[in-house]
């Protein structure tokens, strides 16, 4: 899930070349100028990603980076 880590208008969401060659679909809920909110449930989420990934130990990598693999930029 995407989800925003304060209250705002949705900039932008950003995915580093490292976790985009792994995503194979990409769903949005929320679109640029949007107001979102602060995640604390799934009706806050602004999208979701599909993702495959070669082995567990790749996948537990970009998972344990994914904060700084997938950027939500968020003006309040």
């Amino acid at each position: 899930n995407l989800h925003a880590a304060k209250d705002g208008v949705l900039a932008d969401i950003r995915f580093a070349p490292e976790i985009e060659a792994k995503i194979f679909r990409k769903v949005f809920y929320k679109k640029r100028g949007d107001p979102v909110s602060y995640f604390n449930g799934a009706n806050k989420a602004l999208g979701i990603v599909f993702m495959r990934f070669a082995s567990l130990a790749e996948m537990q990598d970009r998972l344990n980076r994914i904060n700084q693999l997938i950027t939500i930029d968020v003006l309040s």
